[in-house]
Parts: C-alpha cells; structure tokens; sequence
C-alpha cells in the first residue's frame, strides 16, 4: 500500500528503478554468499532474501499503477488483465530459460545456483533501464509523456 500509494506519488518511476536495482543488489549479495562463504548459515542466505523482498516490494505494486495510470478508466480492466497475462508470461519463460540454465550447468546445485544469478542481475538492471524510460500519465498534469518527478531538493 505505502509502496505503490505515496511513493510512486513522491519519487515517479524512481521507485520503480529503485525497486529493481534493490533486487539486483540482492542477487550480487546471494551471489558473494553462494561463492565466498564456504558454509553459509541461514541467516547469510537470509539477508540478500530480505534485500530482494524488499526490492519487490517497492517495484511490483508501483508498476501496476504505474502502467494502470495511463489508460483511460474504461480500458482499465482490459488492461489490467493483459497486464496480469504478461507478467504470468514473462515469469513462465523467465523461470524455463534461468531453469534450463541451471540444469544444463554441471556441478553442485550451489555451483549451478552461482552460475544464474548473473544472469538475473543483468535482467533485473536491464528492467531498471526500460523503467527509467517508461511513458505514462503525469498523476500532476494529466498528460500523456515520460513521467516528470518532483525534485526534492
């Protein structure tokens, strides 16, 4: 609710860069456990977890609204369902292609395990990239265009 609600309100597609730069911090962190750390306790795989829920956290809801904001109101539950197919779709291939990764590695799982999170590092900073460059609805003016962020300085 204060994720998708007030900060998309104060910082715009800042959040959702943020968001996502948070999972791939995340993925970066479990990578130096998953290879550095020659038997990692619960609690060090827990930390790179709670960065990345938190992370997920600040950018899933406020990309809905984001993506919601710029459609008019009777388009909004056509929308939202190709929304919801999309991201169902977008998940169902990127769980085949970082799975059949993990499988074709040979090696121990925590080896197969180290050898995608780059890959998902570099997905995740690619979808901050697209995201600083998405288009919608100013919230503040009502026009259609790259989404203009208060400053707050």
């Amino acid at each position: 609710m204060i994720t998708s609600g007030i900060g998309v309100k104060l910082a715009g597609r800042r959040w959702l860069v943020t968001g996502s730069l948070t999972i791939a911090a995340s993925h970066v962190i479990m990578y130096v456990v998953v290879t550095q750390v020659a038997d990692p306790g619960w609690w060090l795989i827990g930390i790179p977890l709670f960065v990345g829920g938190l992370g997920l956290g600040l950018a899933a809801p406020a990309l809905v609204n984001v993506v919601l904001a710029g459609v008019h109101g009777r388009a909004a539950g056509s929308v939202g369902g190709v929304l919801s197919t999309v991201n169902q779709l977008g998940g169902s291939i990127g769980v085949a292609a970082l799975g059949a990764l993990f499988f074709t590695h040979s090696g121990l799982p925590g080896e197969a395990f180290a050898a995608t999170l780059p890959w998902q590092v570099g997905l995740y900073v690619v979808a901050a990239l697209l995201m600083a460059r998405l288009d919608a609805v100013d919230q503040r003016t009502g026009h259609y265009g790259v989404i203009n962020t208060p400053r707050l300085d």
